[in-house]
């Protein structure tokens, strides 16, 4: 009797990976509507997803190279995503704070020494 080869488990945090970029994509996207508050809710949580895409990513790759598991894909989405995102909102937050040439003014009132 021939033996049929199993194929090897997908890892587990590669899948988990490349749900929270999708995630992330999504609360990124949703930044864009015009609902109050929107904008600081949406990238925040964005950027959560992306720390936890990327960081999923990197640990499923090495859970993959010492293992054997599939889903070295779906880790490098997760891995890619994630890292632009969090880009993307850093970005982002640059414009916003070059567009307030009073930002500087508005930290010194609150009480932030600069």
């Amino acid at each position: 009797m021939e033996e049929i080869g199993q194929s090897a488990s997908t890892n587990r945090n590669a899948v988990i990976s490349s749900i929270a970029g999708a995630l992330t994509i999504v609360s990124f996207c949703l930044g864009v509507a015009p609902i109050p508050f929107t904008v600081i809710i949406c990238y925040s949580m964005s950027l959560l997803f992306a720390v936890l895409a990327l960081a999923l990513g990197f640990i499923s790759l090495l859970q993959i190279r010492q293992s054997g598991e599939s889903g070295r894909p779906l880790a490098w989405i997760g891995i890619s995503v994630g890292g632009l995102t969090m880009l993307a909102v850093l970005c982002i937050l640059a414009v916003i704070v070059s567009l307030f040439p009073s930002f500087e003014h508005v930290l010194s009132r609150a009480g932030i020494p600069l």
